[in-house]
């Protein structure tokens, strides 16, 4: 009986969208591009003993992400899919390092590749989500949240992020019970307070506007660090 053994493997995620403006308050600063998602998303697999290999080089391609690497962390994850094409995991991360790189388009067909495998991976739909919000798809982007948010339904961050997605798409409405769910979710949640206090701000609704400005302010972390 050939050895099985447990391994952990470590999912990156997608920077955050830029938070609304217009407000009198500073914008925060953009979290890390891999936090949220480290407990949320780490997928455990068993391997064969003879293919351990492939966690060093997922361990390789995630420390070079976060070194800044991106080229290296590319290489390690081409590693994998070359040997293991069903992956997904590999999808998404070599999606978000050509992401980060600018390569919009190859990072969209890596994320379709990777839920094409996984289709109940939400995690994988918040990052195309965000991919697809940078390349100008709005649309997609909202479905892409929204089906996050079906699989991942505490889901602080795509909640964030649809607000956003909708309040671009004219939905104030929708935007403010997006970013009413985010506080319901995390009470303290800065970019929740900014971003309804500008959506409220453009419903006329000053008061609560600046009752937002004030939580807001109440809890801004200092400068320099991610708000997540």
């Amino acid at each position: 009986m050939k050895m099985m053994v447990v391994v952990q493997k470590m999912a990156l995620t997608a920077a955050a969208l830029v938070p609304l403006s217009g407000f009198s308050l500073p914008a925060a600063a953009e979290p890390p591009t891999v936090t949220l998602y480290l407990l949320q998303s780490t997928a455990f697999r068993y391997f064969e003993a003879k293919d351990y290999w492939t966690e060093d080089f997922f361990a390789r391609g995630v420390a070079q992400y976060q070194s800044g690497n991106l080229t290296g962390a590319i290489q390690a994850f081409d590693r994998i899919i070359a040997e293991q094409a069903d992956d997904p995991l590999a999808y998404n991360n070599r999606a978000n390092a050509r992401a980060a790189m600018g390569d919009r388009q190859g990072a969209l067909a890596d994320y379709d590749r990777a839920l094409a495998l996984a289709p109940d991976y939400g995690f994988i739909y918040y990052n195309r989500g965000i991919n697809r919000s940078a390349l100008g798809d709005r649309q997609g982007a909202l479905a892409d949240f929204s089906e996050a948010l079906r699989l991942e339904p505490d889901n602080l961050a795509a909640y964030n992020n649809r607000g956003i997605v909708r309040y671009r798409l004219g939905d104030r409405q929708g935007a403010l019970a997006d970013f009413d769910r985010a506080l319901q979710i995390d009470p303290r949640y800065f970019r929740g307070y900014h971003n309804r206090g500008i959506v409220r701000a453009g419903l006329g609704d000053w008061q609560g506007a600046a009752e937002d400005a004030r939580s807001a302010s109440s809890i801004q972390k200092p400068a320099g660090r991610g708000t997540d």
